[in-house]
C-alpha cells in the first residue's frame, strides 16, 4: 500500500455555488497575460531534434537565442520536459469540456487534436487504420497530456479534450469503416441536391448527360467543408491555451481546387430551355420541372447558386490563409494519408476512368498539400508509406521531449500586433521548431485587467466579506490536488464525499484502485468509516458517526493498492 496523501478539512457546509466560483476564478486566472514592469512574459516551446527525428536532450538555456521581431530576448526560465507514456488504464478522463480545456493550459500538458476526415478516406484505409492510431495513442500520451478526436462533421467548438484512447479504441472498432470518400450514395443535403440536378454520382442524368458535374461538385463541397472546419478547429485550439496544439489530420489529401467558370457555365447550360430533369422517389418516375415530392423539391436556383458558388471556390488562397493562421496559433499539423503508396485517386465505384497521367497528377497535388501543411506549420507528413505503425512510431518519438523557454519581453507596446519569433540553437546539427509568433494585447485588454485587479484591491462589502471568508477555507482548492473532500452535516453525523485529484487517480499507483479512511480524531468526538475505490473509480462517500460540537477536524487518509 502506498500513502498518497494525509489531508484536513475543517468541517461545516460548503455551497456549491462557491465551489464553481473558486473554478472559475482559477480559470479567468490562469488565461489572462503575466507582467513585470509593463512587460509581458512569453513562454516558448522548443523541439530540437536531430538527422533522424530523435529529440535532443542535454541543451541548457545557454545553447538557445530567443529574437523578439528580430531584438534578442533574455531568457529569465528554462526547462527540459521528457514525456513518459502511461498505460491507459492508469489515465482518467476529466469530467468535463470546461475540465479538459483548464487541464490542458498546463505548459507541460501536450494537447493533440486527432481529425478523421471521413469524406477523404476510403473505406479501406479507414478499417486499416484502428490498430495503428490506437497503439500511437498508447504510445505517445503522457499522464499529463490532452487528447480529442472529431471529424469535420461536426462543429469545431465542440471539440473535447480527454486522457483515454479506450474511447477512440471502441470508436473505430464500432465505425471502423467511418472512411466513406468512395461511397456512392449521398454523404448529405449538399450532395442529394447535386444528384437531383445533374444526376446519380455513378452515371448519367435522366436525359443521358454525363454525371461529371456531380461528381465536381462533390469533391469540391468536401473540400470545402473539411477546409472550413480545419479553419474553425485552429481557433478553437488558439483559445485553449498558447503552448503547441499537434493536430493528426487522418486523410488522403485535397484537390485544391481552384476558380472554374467553366463548370459553373456547363451547369447553368443544362438548364436551358426548360425545367431540371431528375428521377423522382416514387418507382423511379422521370419527371420534367420540380419534383412533387416536398422532401425531394429541386429548383433550378438551388441548383446554380450552389453550383456557382463550389465553382468559384479557391481552395489555395484558403489553404495559405489556414497556415498563416495556424503559425500564430502555435498549431502544428502532422497529416497522416493511411492508404499509403496510391497509383490512382479516383474511386472507381464512382464509374469515371482516367488516364494514368490524370491519376498521377490528382495524388501529387494532394501529396503536395498535405507536405505543405506539414512544412509550414513545423509538423511532419506521413506520407506514402505502407507501414502505418512506423509512421506513428515516429511522430511519438518526435514529440516526447522538449524545451520551455519563458522571458519578459522588450517590447511594451500593447496594440494588438503580432509579434515575430525566432529561435535559434548554438549547437550545430540540430533541426529546430519552434513557438514563430504570439498576439501582443491592446490596450483596452491591459485597462480590463487593470481594473479587475483595482476592484480586487477595493474595501470588501459585507456580503463580500462573507463570500471572501467562506472562499479562504477553500483556498487550496486546485485541480492538481491530491484530494479534493466535500462535507455535509447529516443529525450528529457527517457524510464525507471524498474524490481523487486527477494526478492522483492518473497515476500508476491507482490503476488497482485504494481504501479511504475518513475519522474524527480527538476524545469523544466520534467514529470513523473506510470505503473501497475500485479501480477505474474516482472517489467514494461516506457516513462518519459522530457528536459534532462547533467546528471540528476531520481526517481523512487515501491509501493506493
Amino acid at each position: 500500500m502506498r500513502e498518497v496523501g494525509t489531508l484536513q478539512r475543517w468541517l461545516g457546509w460548503v455551497g456549491g455555488c462557491l465551489v464553481a466560483v473558486t473554478a472559475l476564478s482559477a480559470q479567468e486566472a490562469s488565461q489572462q497575460p503575466t507582467f513585470r514592469g509593463g512587460a509581458r512574459f512569453v513562454r516558448v516551446d522548443v523541439y530540437p531534434t536531430d538527422g533522424e527525428g530523435r529529440p535532443i536532450a542535454g541543451l541548457t538555456a545557454g545553447d538557445f537565442e530567443v529574437l523578439e521581431d528580430g531584438k534578442p530576448q533574455t531568457i529569465d526560465t528554462f526547462e527540459f520536459v521528457r514525456v513518459e507514456p502511461e498505460p491507459d488504464v492508469a489515465r482518467v478522463d476529466p469530467d468535463s469540456q470546461t475540465e479538459g480545456e483548464a487541464l490542458a493550459k498546463d505548459p507541460r500538458a501536450r494537447v493533440f487534436a486527432i481529425v478523421l476526415d471521413t469524406r477523404h478516406v476510403d473505406i479501406g484505409a479507414g478499417r486499416g487504420l484502428q490498430r495503428p492510431l490506437t497503439d500511437m495513442l498508447d504510445r505517445i500520451i503522457g499522464p499529463r497530456d490532452m487528447f480529442g478526436v472529431i471529424t469535420p462533421q461536426l462543429p469545431p467548438r465542440s471539440f473535447t479534450l480527454g486522457r483515454r484512447s479506450l474511447t477512440v479504441a471502441d470508436m473505430l472498432a464500432r465505425y471502423w469503416h467511418f472512411g466513406s470518400s468512395d461511397r456512392i450514395t449521398p454523404q448529405d443535403e449538399a450532395e442529394e441536391l447535386f444528384g437531383d440536378c445533374f444526376g446519380a454520382i455513378t452515371g448519367r442524368d435522366a436525359l443521358g448527360n454525363s454525371a461529371d458535374i456531380t461528381r465536381e461538385l462533390v469533391a469540391r463541397h468536401r473540400e470545402r467543408e473539411t477546409l472550413d472546419f480545419l479553419d474553425g478547429l485552429v481557433d478553437k485550439l488558439a483559445d485553449v491555451r498558447e503552448e503547441r496544439k499537434s493536430v493528426v489530420v487522418v486523410t488522403q489529401g485535397w484537390r485544391m481546387f481552384g476558380p472554374d467558370a467553366g463548370l459553373a457555365e456547363r451547369a447553368a447550360n443544362r438548364f436551358a430551355g426548360g425545367g431540371v430533369p431528375f428521377t423522382g422517389p416514387e418507382r423511379g418516375e422521370l419527371h420534367i420541372g420540380r419534383p412533387a415530392t416536398p422532401t425531394r423539391a429541386r429548383g433550378s436556383s438551388d441548383c446554380i447558386a450552389q453550383t456557382h458558388g463550389l465553382a468559384m471556390m479557391d481552395s489555395e488562397s484558403r489553404y495559405r490563409t489556414l497556415m498563416t493562421k495556424a503559425q500564430r496559433a502555435n498549431v502544428a499539423f502532422y497529416p497522416v494519408d493511411p492508404r499509403g503508396l496510391a497509383p490512382f485517386d479516383n474511386p472507381i465505384s464512382h464509374g469515371q476512368l482516367l488516364s494514368p497521367s490524370e491519376e498521377g497528377a490528382r495524388v501529387k497535388a494532394r501529396l503536395e498539400a498535405l507536405r505543405e501543411l506539414a512544412v509550414n506549420t513545423d509538423g511532419i507528413a506521413f506520407v506514402q508509406s505502407n507501414d502505418l505503425g512506423a509512421q506513428f512510431k515516429g511522430l511519438a518519438d518526435s514529440l516526447n521531449a522538449y524545451y520551455l523557454l519563458g522571458y519578459y519581453s522588450t517590447n511594451t507596446k500593447f496594440d494588438g500586433g503580432y509579434r515575430k519569433l525566432t529561435v535559434r540553437v548554438k549547437t550545430p546539427g540540430v533541426r529546430l521548431t519552434a513557438r514563430r509568433g504570439y498576439i501582443a494585447p491592446t490596450e483596452a485588454e491591459i485597462a480590463a485587467i487593470a481594473e479587475g485587479r483595482a476592484a480586487a484591491d477595493r474595501p470588501p462589502t459585507a456580503d463580500a466579506a462573507a463570500l471572501s471568508g467562506a472562499l479562504e477555507r477553500l483556498q487550496d482548492l486546485r485541480h492538481d490536488r491530491d484530494l479534493f473532500v466535500q462535507t455535509a452535516r447529516a443529525g450528529d453525523d457527517v457524510v464525507v464525499n471524498v474524490e481523487l485529484g486527477v494526478n492522483a487517480r492518473t497515476s500508476p499507483a491507482w490503476a488497482e484502485g485504494g481504501a479511504i479512511r475518513v475519522s474524527l480524531p480527538g476524545e469523544g468526538a466520534g467514529g470513523a468509516a473506510e470505503g473501497v475505490i475500485a479501480p477505474m473509480r474516482s472517489g467514494v462517500s461516506l457516513r462518519v458517526p459522530g457528536t459534532l460540537t462547533g467546528e471540528m477536524r476531520l481526517d481523512v487518509r487515501a491509501r493506493a493498492k
